[in-house]
């Protein structure tokens, strides 16, 4: 997909009035033929603040659409930055899916952008409606309709195994029997809760006679540290957190009954158990609700990738099949570097140049110049944080976060610095002076609070998955063949 620098010397501009109307260009109009999906974005320009100063950069735009078909959906915008050549000017994008082209016909639609504080909507900002959109009329033909021999036929054509088939269907050569072993997700779902506690059991966390928080009884189920290893757990706020192995503990003093999962949060009673300063856990899935902030979703995706044990080596090393030239192109495994290491820091501070905060006299938190190199928002984007942070006894312990544009941004209109996480880590694109700490000289910083800093940030390495670039000519004389026979056949005759 084309960043937001590409489409901006490809495609014409949506421009928005301080008064929420849209000027959209006629060559944009026509967002393409039903059931695309992914193919066509749309570039926004309008005003950064509301008539009252409201700042909309802080907010989540989307699109509220309303088809011909009379349903309405909506999808998230995308991209959200600060027009680099006006500060007063925001750019954002909308990719068009599946749900917005499945009906021809207008496609009426509003931009709308809201920011919220906890549950409580504080800002929402409305464009006016537009009607020039459109979605011209095509036929769907989605693959998952096609029968499983076709199915089959393309997996033989892509790997180039005619001379194995038979040995590849029975399992002689390796296993790959049908184009669903070669791309398989399947995603566990270990809770999914819209906090609504009514009917829920529920203990109390009491402190020095005050109650922080409520755990409340989701579930009768219970999970192992190995099931539950490598989720996601979603909060109502938002915020999305990688479990891995260390962020899952047992609880103290319950000898292995309770697993706390990010600082109990979900927590597991393998069996019934009482946990100091709360009270006793009955055997099942816990949810924590404190300060308005709950658990939404904890789910696990796993994906069985093409590897040794799928696809044979006589397979593998074919390279006569029209662009299919080794093994990597075959499997959806990293190329070059296996990861980029951004940060990695065991917090020692010795000869590292350093700023304080100060408040009221008072070191509050230190940077500490990591190193000079820079790195863009693209780059950070997806990577992985490991931050210390204080669990509920006060220890400090690994927190793991991939970082999305919400925990990377630009740290003021300046675009001189990138904030990573509220400030766990500066990147100082030049030297720059943040009032009341200091002069940020250009590199890589990283803050110290009570004792708490960024350990280490990185990333996978780039992604090449099996994509029509790979599929050889062949194959598209064979679908071409295959797709007309299945649309004379729905249409019973010519067409």
């Amino acid at each position: 997909m084309k960043t937001l620098e590409e489409l901006l010397q490809s495609v014409e501009v949506i421009d928005i009035g301080t008064d929420g109307t849209m000027d959209v260009p006629e060559s944009v109009r026509k967002v393409g033929p039903q059931f695309n999906h992914k193919v066509t974005t749309l570039v926004f320009h309008g005003p950064r603040y509301s008539q009252n100063g409201e700042d909309l950069s802080t907010t989540i735009p989307y699109v509220s659409f309303y088809k011909a078909n009379k349903d309405v959906g909506q999808s998230l915008c995308e991209n959200l930055i600060v027009d680099p050549n006006n500060a007063g000017m925001l750019y954002f994008t909308w990719t068009l899916r599946r749900p917005a082209t499945d009906t021809n016909g207008a496609l009426p639609f509003v931009i709308c952008m809201r920011r919220t504080e906890g549950d409580e909507l504080d800002v929402a900002w409305h464009s006016e409606l537009n009607t020039d959109l459109r979605v011209s009329e095509s036929i769907d033909c989605d693959i998952e309709d096609f029968d499983p021999e076709f199915k089959d036929e393309l997996t033989e054509m892509l790997l180039g195994i005619t001379d194995i088939v038979a040995g590849v269907k029975n399992g002689a050569a390796g296993g790959v029997s049908s184009w669903n072993d070669l791309r398989f997700d399947d995603t566990t779902t270990f809770l999914e809760w819209d906090g609504n506690t009514k009917g829920m059991e529920c203990l109390e966390a009491v402190s020095d006679g005050v109650v922080y928080g409520r755990f409340y009884k989701y579930s009768d189920d219970t999970y192992t540290k190995e099931e539950l290893a490598g989720s996601t757990l979603v909060l109502n706020s938002g915020n999305s957190i990688d479990i891995t192995s260390e962020s899952i503990l047992f609880a103290s003093g319950t000898e292995e009954k309770v697993l706390s999962v990010h600082f109990m949060m979900v927590t597991i009673a393998l069996e019934d158990a009482v946990v100091d300063g709360i009270g006793t856990f009955t055997k099942g899935v816990w949810v924590f609700v404190f300060d308005e902030t709950y658990p939404k979703s904890l789910t696990k995706k796993e994906v069985k990738k093409l590897d040794e044990k799928y696809i044979p080596d006589t397979i593998a090393r074919k390279s006569d099949i029209g662009g299919v030239s080794s093994w990597n192109d075959l499997t959806d495994k990293p190329f070059g570097e296996e990861s980029i290491t951004y940060l990695e820091w065991d917090g020692d501070t010795t000869g590292l140049a350093s700023i304080e905060l100060v408040e009221d006299g008072a070191v509050v938190a230190s940077f500490y110049k990591y190193s000079d190199e820079v790195y863009t928002m693209d780059e950070l984007l997806g990577s992985t944080l490991v931050q210390g942070t204080h669990n509920l006894e006060g220890a400090i312990v690994d927190q793991t976060m991939v970082l999305t544009d919400q925990e990377v941004m630009f740290g003021d209109d300046t675009g001189k610095w990138i904030s990573v996480n509220y400030m766990t880590v500066v990147v100082a694109l030049e030297d720059f002076t943040y009032e009341g700490v200091g002069t940020f000289t250009k590199g890589m910083w990283v803050m110290v609070f009570d004792g708490m800093h960024a350990k280490s940030i990185t990333k996978e390495g780039a992604v090449k998955p099996l994509d029509i670039k790979f599929i050889p000519n062949e194959l598209y004389t064979k679908i071409d063949e295959r797709i007309d026979a299945y649309i004379e056949e729905a249409l019973g005759g010519d067409y």
